[in-house]
């Protein structure tokens, strides 16, 4: 599993449109805002890095007021014991 905290860059006004259309979204938990509202802090978790670029296309389509989406942060350990697994010794 991957653990993602990203800050979605939205157009001015929208935080409440993105913030509903997050909602469809179970792999998404919305945590803070920006004073202006135009930046939003979430955690996304994702089964794999394939699994993470698919939400983050299908919620930058789904959601036309998601300008960007920024990894701040990521925990990979699972994908990174699984790369190491496979590893030949």
């Amino acid at each position: 599993m991957i653990i993602s905290g990203a800050a979605l860059f939205v157009l001015p006004g929208s935080f409440e449109t993105v913030l509903a259309g997050l909602h469809r979204y179970p792999e998404v938990t919305f945590h803070a805002r920006s004073e202006a509202g135009d930046e939003i802090v979430v955690t996304i978790e994702a089964d794999n890095t394939h699994h993470l670029e698919f939400l983050c296309a299908s919620i930058k389509e789904g959601i036309p007021e998601v300008v960007d989406i920024s990894h701040v942060y990521m925990n990979m350990e699972d994908e990174v014991e699984e790369m190491l697994k496979r590893r030949p010794d």
